[in-house]
């Protein structure tokens, strides 16, 4: 299933402190990331394997809007953490069209982009980032076209072992997860929890 992960998103309300955390428990250093002027939000990069990696992102202090990005629940988290994922999708427009006959919303799909340090802009197509399902545990889909995977050039030194999901009503999410044909099971939790097994330069570590 590993290699169906596109990247993990750890949401936090200031980049700087998610980054503290994230760097202290892995023992690297994040790699550049950039502005999305769309969402109001920034982020940095870790590389966890071959085209797959972790985004550290949080509300842009640049922003036009003042107001709180609301995509991937940044703005109802309490502290830093894995508040969703996406998931590689290279077929987006039938998968959709799938998804919405078994009754399946996912939204519109959306372009994406963002400018890289060194003035590049690259581009990818998701699914809605506003609409979040499952408590997150439902990747939203992503498409990078001609880009190359942000994994490909991120900081180094971390590979993802294994990506646990919990759930208080783990069939809400699992139907969904299925119909995705993404073979990995919802496990009961007292809360929606995604975690994520990660060796690193300080061994093997769960980031949750």
């Amino acid at each position: 299933m590993l290699n169906k992960v596109d990247h993990l998103v750890y949401a936090c309300q200031d980049l700087a402190e998610g980054l503290d955390i994230v760097e202290n428990l892995l023992g690297v250093k994040a790699s550049a990331g950039g502005r999305h002027p769309a969402f109001g939000t920034h982020n940095k990069l870790f590389s966890l394997g071959d085209a797959c990696f972790l985004e550290v992102i949080a509300p842009d202090p640049e922003r036009v809007s003042p107001d709180l990005p609301s995509i991937f629940h940044i703005d109802k988290i309490s502290r830093p953490r894995i508040t969703t994922w996406a998931a590689k999708e290279s077929a987006m427009v039938g998968r959709l069209k799938k998804l919405k006959q078994q009754g399946i919303d996912f939204g519109a799909m959306q372009p994406g982009q963002r400018q890289k340090p060194d003035g590049t802009i690259i581009s990818w197509q998701l699914t809605n980032p506003y609409k979040v399902l499952g408590d997150g545990l439902i990747p939203f889909l992503i498409d990078w076209g001609n880009t190359p995977n942000p994994g490909l050039s991120a900081a180094k030194g971390c590979q993802l072992l294994d990506l646990k999901l919990f759930h208080p009503v783990p069939s809400n999410c699992q139907a969904i997860l299925d119909a995705l044909d993404l073979p990995i099971v919802v496990e009961p939790g007292a809360t929606p929890k995604i975690m994520a097994r990660i060796a690193c330069p300080n061994g093997i570590v769960e980031l949750y």
